[in-house]
């Protein structure tokens, strides 16, 4: 499987769309993609991708990047701390 700029849109476009992390992960397993896709869409999200990254590893943080930083960032709204 070729994995080239539409793939990777459509990939942020969905993960976008979830709303929780486990969403998100049960979407990116079932996707099947290499480590070397996961490599691409990581690094296509401007983060840190290092060689010896596990797929799981490469999954989790696509995940943080994208749905787990927006339940994060409502969150904050919902319940400021000062």
């Amino acid at each position: 499987m070729t994995f080239d700029q539409a793939d990777i849109d459509k990939v942020r476009a969905d993960l976008m769309t979830m709303g929780s992390r486990e969403e998100g992960l049960a979407y990116l397993e079932q996707l099947k993609l290499t480590r070397n896709a996961l490599h691409a869409l990581t690094a296509a999200f401007d983060l840190p991708v290092r060689k010896t990254d596990k797929v799981e590893d490469l999954r989790n943080n696509l995940i943080e990047a994208t749905i787990g930083f927006r339940l994060r960032s409502h969150a904050i709204r919902e319940h400021p701390t000062s």
